[in-house]
C-alpha cells in the first residue's frame, strides 16, 4: 500500500492496521514467515507516515528478524527492512541506533548494483549524517544520490526533487546560501509539477526555504511559504503529527521576528504541546521548539521563563545529539545571551566560548553562525572589561560576515555597533588608542548608519 494515499482516511486506516497487527501477534501467517514479514513491513511504513513511530518500530523489527532468518544476508528485502527501521529510529531521535542499520542497507544496495535502490539508501544515510551535524559528509552522499536519480529520471520526478531539497538543507547549514536557495526552489517547482499544490512531500522544502529566507530577513515570502506548508500538513496528515508541530513552530518563529508576539507565542506553544504528545521525551524537535519559545519569551522580557526553557532545550540536545553539534552551540548561545542580559557575565562568556569552539569546528570560522556567536562573546568580554579579547573576537566576526554568503547587512551592522560600544568603553577606561579607533570607525560609517548604539 502507498502510505501517501492512505493518509486521507486517517482514523479508519489506523483502526484497520491495529486489527491487522493483533491478528499477526496472535499467530496469523506464522506458517508463512516471508508473507508475515511483507505485511509487517507495509504496516510499519504506513505507521511511520502517520507519525506513529512507537507502533511502527516493533512491526519493522519483526519484519527484519523474519527476513534475516529466511533470506541471504545481502537480500534486497533485508536492506528494505534495515532502511525502514533506520528511518523510524531516526525519527525518534535515536541516531546512534539508526546509523549502523542505514549503513548496512546502503552497503547491500551498492553490492547488488541497483542504482535506484542505492540512491534511496544513500539519501537515507545522508539524512542521518545531516541530523548528526556532519554536513559536509551528508552533502557528498546527497550529491551521489541525486546524480543516480537524475540518471534514472533525466526530466525529473519526485525522488529527484526530494534529493535536491535534502541537499539544499546540507548546503544551507554550511552557509552555501545561493546554491541552497536555488535547489529548494527547483525542488518545489518539480514537486508541484508532479504532485500538485497539496501533497505532504511539498511541505518540507517549503518550510526549509522559509527558514533560509528568514535567515536573510525576507520575512514576507518566508511567512507565505510557512503558512502554505502548515496548511498542507493540516490537510494531509493526522491531527497530531510531528511534521505539523514543526511547521507550527517555524511559522511562530517568523511571526515573532515580525513583532507579532501574541500570535507567535500561541502558535509555538501549540507546536510544543503537539510534539510532546506524539514524540518520545528527549526528542530533538521538542528541544528545538523549546529553544524557539525561550527566545520569544526573552524578547518579551520574561527571563526566568526563558531561562528554564533554554536549559531544558540544552539538556535534550546534549542527550540526543553528538557532542559539539551546532544545535547544542545554538542552545549555549541562547542561554549565554540571557545570562549576559541578566548580568551574569562570567557564565555567559564561558558559554559563548564553548559555542564558538563548537561552531568553528563544525561549520568553519567564516560561517555566519560562528560569527554571530563571536559577536555575543565580544559583547560579553566588553562587559567584563576584557577589551583586547573583545576586540579580537569582534574583528574576527566582522571579517567572517564580510566573507559570508547571503545578505549579512544587518549582522555586519550590528557587529560594527558592538565594536563602537567596545571602543567607547575602552576609551572611558583611559585608553587613548581606543579613542582613536573609535574616531576612525565613526568616520568610516555610511551616513545612514548611526555612530553609536547608546543614547
Amino acid at each position: 500500500a502507498n502510505p501517501d494515499r492512505l493518509l486521507g482516511d486517517k482514523v479508519t486506516v489506523l483502526q484497520v492496521i491495529t486489527a491487522a497487527v493483533s491478528d499477526l501477534d496472535n499467530g496469523k501467517l506464522s506458517d508463512q514467515p516471508l508473507v508475515e514479514a511483507s505485511v509487517r513491513q507495509t504496516i510499519g511504513t504506513t505507521l511511520r507516515a502517520l507519525g506513529r513511530f512507537e507502533l511502527a518500530e516493533p512491526n519493522v523489527r519483526k519484519a527484519l528478524e523474519l527476513r534475516r532468518a529466511a533470506l541471504p544476508a545481502n537480500d534486497p528485502l533485508v536492506a528494505n527492512s534495515l532502511g525502514s527501521l533506520g528511518l523510524i529510529l531516526q525519527s525518534q531521535g535515536r541516531l546512534g541506533e539508526a546509523e549502523p542499520m542505514l549503513r548496512e542497507a546502503a552497503e547491500i544496495r551498492r553490492g547488488r548494483g541497483e542504482p535506484e535502490s542505492l540512491a534511496v539508501a544513500l539519501n537515507n544515510l545522508a539524512l542521518l549524517l545531516d541530523r548528526q551535524g556532519k554536513f559536509a559528509d551528508a552533502e557528498a552522499i546527497y550529491r551521489e544520490s541525486l546524480e543516480l536519480r537524475r540518471a534514472a529520471h533525466p526530466h525529473g520526478d519526485a525522488s529527484v526533487a526530494r534529493s535536491m531539497s535534502n541537499l539544499a538543507a546540507a548546503l544551507y547549514m554550511q552557509g552555501k546560501l545561493a546554491e541552497a536557495e536555488r535547489m529548494y526552489r527547483q525542488a518545489i517547482e518539480m514537486l508541484r509539477r508532479v504532485h500538485g499544490d497539496v501533497h505532504p512531500a511539498l511541505a518540507p522544502p517549503l518550510n526549509n526555504l522559509a527558514a533560509l529566507l528568514r535567515s536573510q530577513g525576507q520575512f514576507a515570502e518566508a511567512e507565505s511559504l510557512a503558512r502554505e506548508a502548515l496548511e498542507i500538513h493540516r490537510k494531509t496528515l493526522p491531527a497530531q503529527h510531528p511534521d505539523t508541530a514543526k511547521a507550527l513552530v517555524v511559522l511562530g518563529g517568523l511571526l515573532a521576528d515580525q513583532g507579532k508576539l501574541d500570535k507567535a507565542e500561541t502558535m509555538i506553544r501549540e507546536g510544543i504541546r503537539m510534539s510532546r504528545a506524539v514524540l518520545p521525551a528527549g526528542h530533538t524537535d521538542i528541544g528545538t521548539s523549546l529553544s524557539q519559545l525561550g527566545s520569544l519569551l526573552q524578547d518579551r522580557h520574561r527571563p526566568a521563563e526563558a531561562e528554564k526553557l533554554y536549559v531544558e532545550a540544552l539538556e535534550i540536545h546534549r542527550g540526543a545529539l553528538p557532542a559539539g553539534h551546532p544545535q547544542i552551540a545554538n542552545d549555549l548561545s541562547n542561554l549565554a545571551s540571557l545570562l549576559r542580559e541578566t548580568g551574569r557575565f562570567e557564565q555567559a562568556a564561558g558559554m559563548y566560548t564553548d559555542a564558538v569552539g563548537m561552531l568553528e569546528s563544525r561549520l568553519g570560522a567564516s560561517h555566519w553562525r560562528t560569527a554571530q556567536a563571536r559577536v555575543g562573546l565580544g559583547q560579553t568580554l566588553t562587559d567584563l572589561g576584557r577589551f583586547a579579547e573583545a576586540e579580537s573576537q569582534l574583528l574576527d566576526a566582522e571579517r567572517a560576515l564580510a566573507a559570508a554568503q547571503g545578505n549579512q547587512t544587518d549582522r555586519r551592522a550590528n557587529c560594527v555597533k558592538c565594536l563602537l560600544d567596545l571602543y567607547e568603553a575602552w576609551q572611558r577606561a583611559g585608553d587613548s588608542a581606543a579613542g582613536e579607533k573609535l574616531r576612525q570607525r565613526r568616520l568610516s560609517l555610511p551616513a545612514s548608519q548611526p555612530a553609536t548604539t547608546r543614547p
